[in-house]
């Protein structure tokens, strides 16, 4: 049992280091932390800016929709989220609504290894009986999904190529665009 405490909070402590490293907590940012935990260690960690966190944990079900304004977040976080997340293409296209212009989504996820399906039964397979892992993404997957709204600035995958470490930025939509793509909520229905 300590070997298994002791794995998962060193997973969650590279992937909130992989994620720092990315972001300036200056006290005019804002993140929102998506899947941030029942403990909000994440944004408990960050001091000076504005921060808001969403999880099942807490009572907030991520699903389609975020029930967050539009430009609102200059970041926006998923760490070892999005895999769990029953519609992620959907969730992408609210990160981009909610994300400030220029704006940065920051994304860990594992990366689909015979090693890893190995750790998780040796170390997590109760933790995944309650949040499954739904999805899998490499850098060409969530690449083409998230492609409608961001660019991706940053890939990196970390501790022995099990986790992976995507930084993306809001794609500028100027206006002649968004006379095409309608309504923003048009598109989750």
């Amino acid at each position: 049992m300590k070997l298994k405490l002791l794995m998962w909070n060193y997973l969650a402590s590279k992937r909130m280091e992989m994620a720092k490293n990315h972001i300036d907590s200056n006290i005019h940012k804002s993140l929102l932390d998506i899947g941030c935990g029942k403990d909000m260690s994440f944004i408990k960690s960050l001091n000076g800016m504005e921060k808001i966190g969403l999880d099942l944990q807490n009572g907030s079900k991520v699903v389609k929709r975020l029930n967050l304004d539009n430009n609102s977040f200059d970041y926006v976080i998923m760490l070892a989220t999005i895999e769990h997340l029953e519609y992620p293409n959907e969730i992408l296209k609210e990160c981009s609504r909610v994300l400030k212009s220029g704006g940065f989504l920051i994304i860990t996820t594992p990366k689909d290894t015979i090693f890893l399906h190995t750790i998780e039964k040796m170390f997590f397979s109760e933790n995944l009986k309650i949040y499954p892992n739904l999805h899998f993404f490499d850098k060409e997957s969530l690449g083409i999904i998230s492609s409608e709204c961001f660019s991706l600035e940053k890939y990196k995958t970390f501790e022995f190529g099990l986790n992976q470490l995507f930084v993306f930025q809001k794609t500028p939509i100027d206006e002649k665009d968004k006379l095409q793509i309608g309504n923003p909520m048009e598109l989750l229905h």
